[in-house]
């Protein structure tokens, strides 16, 4: 599971139900998956184990699978996601003349290591396409690599109807628990609220939920703190809560608050770095918050407990993230940008 399996997924099935002929790469063997593909799609993947070597050598029997499989596929086009793989997957194609567009997924100021960050510098420029998923990522992408070649991009929204449950007082959050994400911001701000009949749902799983379990514990709230842990179906959780909130410190483009946004819930949003102020509007169809300030999210929170009728109006407008995120819109956008 993760951001990137979710709309390379998503992207997927939809293009097959577009009419196109879609072949799924992994570039790591799987043990589990998390998201489906439709039965029309090919799936392949390497028959070696990442942990059965260095990552070094890994890089090079990856390069090697992916080159010897587009060989065979002779696929018309190759989309790409991921930074991590994006410049090995350039790499691994060069010379076959198949168009190669990446797709870059991180928040654009995310360091990527001293040898990625060259990778990326040198090979992005021989990409057929980039595709970006907001402005600031296609400014920072063309300072970066003078690629003229970007197109934005944003994630289509996956939409998530609501269920008929009644509603509790809960505020509810969605995401991998690592440090980025921003947990610890939320939960402390949830510690101050002043109505001690509402309590905080955390939906996820990640290195740092140890550590964010302490926090609640060590404020008094294990009473008030849920850990639901990762979930595939989300609708449940979002109908019967009354607000959402995204945490993150940084970002690509959050799919857990467009789809937040589709059920719909009143949604508020660190405004990090990058993404979430391409989706809400402040104080429209959002609220966003300065990044890493649990007293100014609390404020928050304590404006959509206290008011309803916004709560609502600001769901209303949210609402209408179906309507500019929809699939039929995204691929469009997609193939418009290949096909040229």
């Amino acid at each position: 599971m993760g951001g990137i399996q979710k709309a390379s997924s998503f992207l997927a099935n939809s293009l097959d139900e577009f009419g196109f002929e879609v072949i799924m790469m992994s570039l790591y063997k799987s043990e589990n998956f998390f998201f489906k593909l439709n039965k029309e799609i090919k799936y392949i993947e390497p028959n070696f184990e990442r942990k059965s070597t260095t990552r070094f050598v890994y890089v090079f029997k990856m390069m090697n699978f992916v080159r010897k499989s587009i060989k065979k596929i002779k696929p018309d086009i190759i989309v790409a996601y991921s930074e991590w793989s994006n410049s090995f997957v350039v790499m691994a194609t060069l010379g076959l003349k198949i168009p190669v567009f990446l797709s870059d997924r991180f928040s654009p100021d995310w360091n990527l290591g001293t040898v990625q960050t060259f990778m990326k510098r040198v090979m992005y420029k021989k990409a057929t396409g980039i595709i970006a998923q907001t402005s600031y990522a296609k400014e920072v992408i063309f300072n970066k690599i003078k690629n003229k070649n970007i197109e934005v991009i944003p994630n289509p929204v996956s939409a998530i109807d609501a269920i008929d449950c009644p509603k509790k007082n809960q505020i509810v959050t969605v995401g991998r628990m690592a440090k980025e994400k921003g947990h610890k911001y939320l939960i402390d701000a949830f510690s101050k609220i002043n109505n001690q009949e509402w309590q905080l749902l955390l939906v996820g799983d990640g290195p740092e939920r140890k550590s964010l379990e302490e926090q609640t514990i060590n404020l008094g709230l294990q009473n008030r703190v849920i850990f639901a842990g990762t979930q595939k179906e989300l609708s449940k959780y979002l109908s019967e809560s009354k607000i959402f909130v995204l945490p993150s410190l940084f970002e690509g483009f959050p799919n857990a608050l467009i789809e937040a946004m589709s059920v719909p819930l009143p949604c508020i949003s660190f405004n990090c770095t990058a993404g979430p102020s391409d989706i809400i509007n402040d104080g429209i169809n959002g609220l966003l918050v300065e990044t890493a300030n649990s007293d100014l999210l609390l404020e928050a929170i304590e404006t959509l407990i206290n008011n309803e009728n916004l709560r609502n109006e600001i769901a209303k407008n949210a609402f209408k993230i179906r309507e500019d995120l929809c699939i039929d819109v995204i691929i469009k956008k997609y193939v418009d940008f290949i096909l040229k």
